[in-house]
């Protein structure tokens, strides 16, 4: 009886040219990603995603009054460039540049504190007070979140 003898793979030693090809488009891909990342980090949101931002903040905002049974405050200060919960998490905030992002805040004359200073409160029958915070950086459309008053709707949007 003959013994089987090992395979021998003699001078095949090494990766192929299709292994060596996946490895160097796999480094590429991760590069790119790190260049596209530093890159965006370093600039400001648009004027479209302060507003979503914005938007999804007063979502929660407007949830949160009714689970609770009290009314929230969605606290503007377009000075600072903070727009924040009053009873919310430390990431329940919105943060811009004030001087870029051309920024207004209209809403009741109660909930003013000084100008660009103020507050839409959302209550637990899920009703607000209603108002509207704008922005517009340079270059850039406005876009503008809504509060309506009486049914405490959320829109978001292109100002026109």
């Amino acid at each position: 009886m003959r013994a089987r003898s090992e395979p021998h793979w003699g001078d095949e030693a090494g990766f192929t040219l299709i292994e060596m090809m996946v490895v160097l488009a796999v480094i590429a891909m991760a590069s790119l990603g790190v260049v596209a990342y530093g890159v965006n980090r370093d600039r400001e949101p648009t004027s479209r995603a302060l507003a979503q931002s914005t938007a999804l903040l007063a979502h929660r905002a407007s949830q949160a009054a009714v689970t609770r049974g009290l009314p929230v405050r969605l606290r503007v200060d377009l000075e600072a460039g903070v727009i924040s919960l009053d009873a919310g998490k430390k990431q329940d905030v919105v943060r811009f540049s004030a001087d870029s992002a051309g920024a207004r805040l209209a809403t009741g004359r109660g909930l003013v504190a000084s100008p660009g200073v103020g507050e839409i409160v959302f209550l637990p029958d899920g009703s607000a007070t209603g108002g509207e915070i704008r922005f517009q950086r340079q270059g850039q459309p406005a876009y503008r979140v809504r509060i309506h008053w009486l049914t405490g709707a959320v829109s978001y949007g292109e100002a026109k």
